[in-house]
């Protein structure tokens, strides 16, 4: 392993457990988005059956049969609307964390373009201007890392 490579090695470290933003492909959020819009179906028929026994079934059995479609119906749409908002969330949540890591892979190529001018071969010298260099970039990586996690803080808590 070179000087640079150790020098970079913690911001790398930092990209690595980011990770990539890329939700895997037909995982939870398909069948969160499909649960929405049957949740979403199923709110429409609790809710016509509800107005149906309403005004085919009188007597106190039938307003409690109204009363708990209509009930189904309120708490199938909130549900759906609550997958609704936690589907955009994780998805926000998700493109937060790729534009992070594309910052911090940014500033990983940084470094070692740097490196390479500052330093083309390797001397005592070089390597003390090196050492501030990566102390920089690694700062920068930090606080890119601080900004991501005050960002899906703020989307956790709109969630919660």
């Amino acid at each position: 392993m070179s000087v640079v490579d150790l020098l970079i090695a913690p911001l790398r470290a930092l990209v690595a457990a980011l990770g990539t933003g890329v939700l895997p492909p037909g995982a939870a959020m398909t069948a969160l988005n499909s649960s929405n819009a049957v949740l979403g179906q199923a709110a429409g028929l609790a809710g016509r059956a509800g107005a149906e026994m309403a005004s085919g079934w009188q007597g106190g059995a039938g307003r409690a049969a109204t009363a708990l479609a209509e009930r189904t119906a309120d708490f199938d749409s909130a549900l759906g609307t609550d997958g609704a908002d936690i589907s955009t969330v994780v998805q926000a949540a998700a493109e937060r964390v790729r534009q992070a890591n594309t910052e911090l892979n940014a500033l990983v190529d940084s470094f070692v373009a740097a490196a390479s001018a500052t330093a083309p071969t390797l001397t005592p010298a070089s390597l003390l201007a090196l050492v501030p260099i990566a102390a920089e970039h690694l700062q920068r990586g930090l606080a890119v890392i601080a900004r991501t996690q005050d960002e899906l803080a703020a989307d956790t808590e709109r969630v919660g």
